[in-house]
């Protein structure tokens, strides 16, 4: 009887030890996978609080100098001074656009030759097997 509750006792132990294991590695792939948001979250309080702490007038010189120098909507188009960049861009895609096509005429001309070649051992493998005749 006190080996039969010395091993109740026992086997309750180990499997309570295994539960506690699962549980913590579990915890631990949950703060791995939710670390990040967590910290993001964080950052968002900050933010916050910080935000509470300034006065009207100071919110909203914040507000327009990110949607004038951080905002990626906003595009700032010069129609005078930007026009010779806009002309460089033409100037480079069209520079692109005959390097391709030059390249592909090479291509073609090589895939052409290589039919040949292929064609002229064909033919000689024909002539080898008939017995050179």
């Amino acid at each position: 009887m006190v080996i039969s509750l010395t091993w109740i006792f026992l086997g309750s132990i180990i499997v309570l030890n295994i539960l506690i294991a699962v549980m913590a590695d579990s915890y631990a792939d949950i703060m791995e996978k939710t670390g990040p948001l967590m910290a993001c979250m964080e950052r968002a309080r900050c933010i916050a609080r910080f935000e509470r702490g300034m006065t009207e007038e100071q919110l909203s010189s914040q507000f327009e100098e990110i949607q004038e120098e951080c905002s990626p909507e906003i595009v700032k188009f010069d129609p005078v001074t930007d026009r010779d960049t806009i002309d460089i861009v033409k100037e480079e895609l069209m520079s692109l656009k005959f390097k391709f096509t030059k390249t592909d005429e090479k291509i073609d001309q090589r895939f052409k030759d290589m039919e040949e070649t292929l064609q002229n051992i064909q033919q000689s493998l024909e002539l080898y097997a008939s017995g050179g005749r």
